[in-house]
């Protein structure tokens, strides 16, 4: 049926399968003409760039997802902030996490992943903000823990990254014995 979105974008899927991208994005297109809120022709769309490599368009698409569609935005905000994450492009992770933790405000995972896109966009600041607000819905996370340490280490303040450094046990992270040596010397 041609004023069927859900019908073109399970179409797309069987193109997906086969590996043929070109007649996926246009069975995708298709249903986002007919619905341009269909939130899963935007996931998908978003799988079909990146199988392309055109990891741009797949962000804006998974963006597109979270902020037009008719989806669940906190799932939507998570995989798109991961997405950014991993591809490097720091400021749209930013946008997901905080998009994430003020849809879902006691979300541990949402504030640690925006402490660690703010670490790695050197915003460590601010990271060690979103790690403490992490560890205050989950008490003892020892990669708050770690992480608020080295984001201290990175701001040259040693006595505030050993304090959170001796926070826990070194048999279970003996990588961290190292950063307790650099701060105490």
């Amino acid at each position: 049926n041609p004023h069927y979105p859900e019908g073109y974008n399970n179409l797309a899927a069987f193109y997906i399968n086969k590996k043929d991208y070109q007649k996926a994005e246009a069975s995708l297109n298709a249903a986002l003409k007919l619905r341009p809120t269909y939130g899963k022709a935007y996931f998908n769309r978003a799988r079909v760039y990146t199988e392309q490599n055109k990891i741009e368009q797949a962000l804006s698409d998974l963006k597109s997802a979270c902020t037009k569609a008719d989806l669940d935005n906190s799932f939507g905000f998570s995989i798109y902030g991961k997405f950014a994450l991993e591809h490097k492009y720091y400021d749209d992770a930013i946008f997901a996490f905080t998009q994430l933790i003020t849809l879902e405000p006691h979300n541990a995972e949402g504030f640690f992943s925006l402490g660690n896109a703010y670490h790695l966009s050197a915003k460590f600041n601010a990271a060690i903000k979103a790690y403490e607000q992490a560890l205050m819905i989950a008490p003892g996370d020892m990669r708050c823990l770690i992480n608020i340490g080295e984001s201290y280490m990175k701001l040259n303040e040693f006595e505030k990254a050993l304090a959170y450094f001796e926070k826990f046990d070194i048999r279970k992270a003996p990588h961290v014995a190292l950063r307790i040596a650099e701060c105490s010397t």
